[in-house]
């Protein structure tokens, strides 16, 4: 369990600070937690939305320097600027967190994990972030929770380009076009590369003082017709191209995600949704003479029907087929069916509750149901309590069955049994002022045959007997004038309770603290400071340490607007996995227009 004295030193803070949040949440709609769109304040869970404007605010290099800060997020990079990422959740395997782009799954069925990496942060308008279980909405993988994100939506025609340390440069360019009858399209495309640092230093496997590089070409089309009064048509596609250096080689991935959705009312008190996604992972690596292909086929139907003004029923259904091949190992197919539903309760204006249930039927595990029950307690106009409690799963991926492993070492396992999880959440959210919010979170997750490649002398994948994570989490931000200040502070403990161990690079504790100034001429400048406990690595221990960085922002004109980024202002050596080089002091510049 976590630090008793650690934890009553956090909940004594949740109690002593009397805060709330500037912006007023209430008007702040999510449809990550249910797929239906529905107020922030309303949603029985920990919920954090970043919208383009808090990404432009950040200035952030790419998408994981945006999400370290995030409460109760834990990131893992081999290397520099495009290497391989890995994003864990309250101590839940990254292939534990489910990750949709407009919608539509994008891990790989051979990983179970999403190519964060390779997201260009100029394509992205928004990011909702759910923690903990959504397994009845989502299916397999949401244990730890569900991160979406949505394309961008330019207005008009817009460009930006940056350039920076280790070679850094980028571009991008965004266009709308509109007409009366409500015909929408959004067109994107950018560019990024770095000539970048040595990935690995000499306490890394394969160490090789070179300098390790990265290409990016992405870009993202969007469609929408109205049909008829009550119905709309979109259509969206997605294409990342990328290649990432590596002390002993390049890997090259190309990744397609296209979608076709209709959704509108069958009648005033029915809402659904039909949507059809098709995705694809391609990841080339000869070095390794290493080929993966995989291909997600989904169709989900979702539907929202109003009972009355305080009960709405939730349902639907989903079929997905995932398809793999692996150069001379494995060629293989999964199918699942699954169907849910929830009932949503507000008893007055104060008390609601959910529940829900879903029945998945496995080509290859056969049944499986999930299921979630919450409640949020309004207590008066400031205060709300909100609880729950739910089940989630995941299915063991391609490689983790098949793959035959490097020399026979991380090998497969093809008698791998599902992951099965049981979550509790306590959470408070405060609104204590017109200028200051708290939120405040304690949660415990028991994982049962959580999957780990620890099996005798060669690390096979195996089933461990039962993982555990507790974790308490604390958000808070003051907004009034020309200053902004936020802070947040993530205390956990992921356990392997068969071993007493704490699982890999996960750090017990994450702080953040960062303010900002607006000047009377719209210049803004930012800094912020981030502490990393220490954490387990594979035969290491990784030390903890602090970054600060600092930004400005400067409005030229209402067309034109400069950026710069300074990162790890103290020159910080540190490693988010053991052999693996980090940036040091480094500096971005970028110009956009609007």
């Amino acid at each position: 369990m976590m630090n008793r004295n650690a934890l009553s030193a956090g909940l004594l803070l949740a109690g002593l600070a009397v805060v709330a949040h500037a912006d007023d949440a209430s008007e702040v709609l999510v449809v990550t937690a249910d797929k239906s769109e529905e107020p922030i304040e309303q949603v029985n869970a920990s919920v954090t939305v970043i919208d383009r404007e808090q990404i432009e605010q950040a200035a952030a290099p790419d998408l994981l320097e945006l999400l370290r800060g995030q409460t109760g997020i834990q990131i893992a990079r081999t290397g520099g600027h495009g290497a391989q990422t890995s994003i864990f959740m309250r101590g839940s395997n990254s292939n534990q967190v489910l990750v949709l782009v407009d919608g539509v799954r994008v891990s790989s069925p051979h990983t179970g994990s999403f190519a964060w990496e390779h997201l260009n942060l100029d394509l992205i308008e928004r990011i909702e972030i759910v923690r903990g279980p959504r397994a009845t909405t989502w299916g397999s993988d949401a244990i730890g929770g569900v991160i979406q994100i949505f394309t961008r939506r330019p207005t008009g025609i817009r460009a930006g380009a940056y350039a920076g340390s280790y070679d850094r440069f980028g571009a991008s360019a965004s266009a709308h076009a509109g007409t009366a009858g409500g015909f929408q399209l959004n067109a994107n495309l950018a560019y990024d590369q770095s000539q970048g640092f040595s990935s690995q230093n000499p306490n890394g496997f394969s160490y090789d003082p070179d300098r390790d590089g990265y290409h990016n070409r992405s870009g993202s089309l969007q469609l929408e017709s109205p049909l008829g009064e009550h119905y709309t048509l979109s259509a969206q596609a997605n294409v990342i191209d990328a290649d990432s250096q590596f002390d002993q080689g390049t890997s090259y991935s190309h990744i397609t995600r296209y979608s076709l959705k209709a959704e509108g009312q069958l009648s005033e008190r029915w809402q659904h949704s039909l949507q059809y996604s098709r995705s694809t992972n391609d990841i080339e690596t000869p070095a390794y003479f290493s080929s993966l292909q995989s291909t997600r086929n989904l169709v989900e139907w979702h539907n929202r029907y109003s009972l009355s003004e305080q009960t709405a029923l939730l349902f639907g259904a989903d079929y997905q087929k995932q398809e793999g091949v692996s150069a001379f190992n494995y060629d293989d197919s999964q199918t699942n069916l699954g169907v849910y539903g929830q009932w949503d309760q507000q008893w007055n204006d104060a008390f609601r509750t959910t529940a829900s249930l879903r029945l998945d039927d496995h080509s290859e595990y056969g049944n499986h149901s999930s299921g979630q029950i919450s409640a949020g307690w309004d207590i008066n106009d400031r205060w709300t309590l909100y609880g729950n409690a739910g089940t989630a799963y995941r299915t063991p991926t391609l490689n983790e069955l098949f793959h035959p492993g490097y020399g026979g070492w991380y090998a497969g396992n093809p008698n791998l049994k599902p992951e099965i999880s049981t979550s509790v959440e306590l959470g408070l959210k405060a609104h204590l002022s017109d200028y200051q919010r708290l939120e405040a979170s304690v949660q415990h997750t028991e994982v049962e045959d959580l999957i780990t490649y620890a099996g005798g002398d060669t690390f096979q994948a195996i089933n461990l007997k039962k993982a555990e994570m507790d974790s308490l989490e604390l958000r808070w931000s003051y907004q009034r004038g020309a200053h902004d200040l936020a802070a947040n502070f993530t205390l956990l403990d992921a356990q392997d309770k068969d071993s007493d161990t704490d699982l890999l690079r996960r750090p017990h504790q994450q702080y953040q603290l960062s303010y900002g100034y607006e000047f009377a001429n719209q210049w803004q400048l930012r800094g912020e400071w981030f502490h990393s406990g220490a954490a387990a690595d594979f035969g290491a221990r990784l030390d903890s340490y602090n970054l600060l960085n600092a930004s400005l922002i400067l409005p030229f004109n209402e067309h034109w607007k400069g950026r710069i980024r300074l990162d790890n202002l103290g020159n910080e050596d540190y490693a988010l996995a053991y052999g693996y080089n980090t940036p040091g002091r480094s500096v971005m510049f970028f110009i956009d227009y609007q």
